[in-house]
């Protein structure tokens, strides 16, 4: 498996991410060619040769359709449309894909049950969407599992560990490829009145991925949370349905929510989990060198993805004051009361997972990737 070491991160994306230091900016090394073929080149066209793996140049054309719930200029969508460009031109075309943003093809959960039944290719989604059909996938959803660790070596984890060998496992039971997991941006709490004690937030209806395990944490914080689509949650800002939400800090921009919600307790909670998942039998269909060059790709890709989470926090916050968003930053005597007042959160979410093992086998990954 390959290594990952820090360069510069260009992201040539609607959202322009400035390339810096080592802790705000990252992208993974790409692989090496596994080419065996002697003196083949792209000039005779016996292979196409990439750097994520070599493909038979009279290989099948195929086109992959791709579709996911987010904004056309949001982060996650972004990296995509990147990844089809990167994909297009390292393969002369042999390979693409077809983007479907904005919830075209339906709603989050309509793209995965899609997926799954083999209608659509691909799915990009949060993490934690499949956990009534994974229990496994909502791990990153433990409240401040990963708070105060590397990225990179979260990274490294999510990516190329023992226990992502494992995590695989889960999905193809659920008849899923796993392609790309990612860290996402932190969640924060986004919400029309200002919110900065625990009193503040008892009550409040708080709109979360319909998912349990982003649900558990307010339920412990004394919150009504409220699971909704996606593509309804502006709506019901508006409407006054819901006072906040649960939210990164890259989607209050892109989405505008910050036009009906002007306020931001940054508590870091969860960074949750973004993944590409495939259906299993269309990735088994693919000839070998393609299964090959994908998976290559993807890894790349959940790197990228993280740090292209990671870097926009920054500037998206800079952004969002700038149009008058108001900040609360909890001081560190706040913040664990915060966490101590979540406890029974944090333990809901690890009896969802209902895994154990996997949860210890992340923690001695990761601590071991930070040596």
């Amino acid at each position: 498996m390959k290594k990952f070491i820090a360069l510069a991160l260009v992201l040539s994306m609607c959202f322009s991410l400035a390339a810096c230091s080592r802790q705000e900016n990252q992208t993974p090394e790409t692989p090496s060619s596994t080419s065996t073929a002697d003196n083949s080149t792209t000039e005779d066209k016996a292979v196409i040769s990439t750097p994520y793996g070599d493909l038979p140049a009279d290989g099948p054309e195929i086109n992959l359709v791709l579709a996911n719930d987010a904004v056309e200029t949001s982060i996650h969508n972004q990296a995509m449309l990147y990844m089809a460009d990167l994909v297009k031109e390292a393969t002369d075309g042999l390979i693409t894909f077809t983007i479907y943003p904005n919830a075209q093809l339906g709603s989050d959960t309509e793209i995965l049950n899609s997926t799954i039944a083999g209608d659509i290719d691909m799915d990009l989604m949060s993490g934690a969407l499949a956990q009534t059909i994974i229990p496994e996938s909502c791990m990153f959803n433990i409240p401040f599992l990963n708070s105060g660790h590397d990225i990179q070596a979260i990274s490294d984890t999510m990516v190329d560990s023992e226990f992502r060998q494992d995590f695989n496992q889960y999905y193809e039971a659920a008849g899923l490829k796993l392609m790309i997991l990612s860290l996402g941006q932190s969640f924060q709490v986004n919400t029309k009145v200002p919110v900065t004690t625990l009193d503040d937030i008892k009550g409040k209806k708080i709109r979360t991925v319909p998912a349990e395990s982003y649900m558990a944490i307010y339920q412990a914080w004394g919150a009504s949370p409220t699971p909704l689509a996606y593509s309804e949650l502006y709506s019901a800002l508006q409407q006054g349905l819901v006072d906040g939400h649960d939210q990164m800090l890259s989607n209050i921009l892109a989405v505008k929510f910050y036009e009906q919600a002007n306020y931001v307790l940054m508590t870091n909670h969860n960074y949750g989990s973004f993944t590409v998942v495939m259906n299993q039998d269309k990735f088994n269909s693919l000839p070998a060198e393609y299964q090959t060059f994908l998976e290559n790709v993807c890894d790349y890709m959940s790197d990228y993805l993280t740090w292209a989470f990671q870097n926009g926090s920054t500037s998206d916050r800079e952004a969002l004051e700038e149009l008058g968003v108001q900040f609360y930053d909890l001081e560190e005597a706040e913040l664990e009361a915060w966490k101590e007042a979540g406890s029974d959160g944090i333990a809901a979410v690890e009896a969802m997972v209902n895994n154990d093992d996997l949860i210890a086998l992340y923690k001695t990954c990761l601590e071991a990737k930070e040596k």
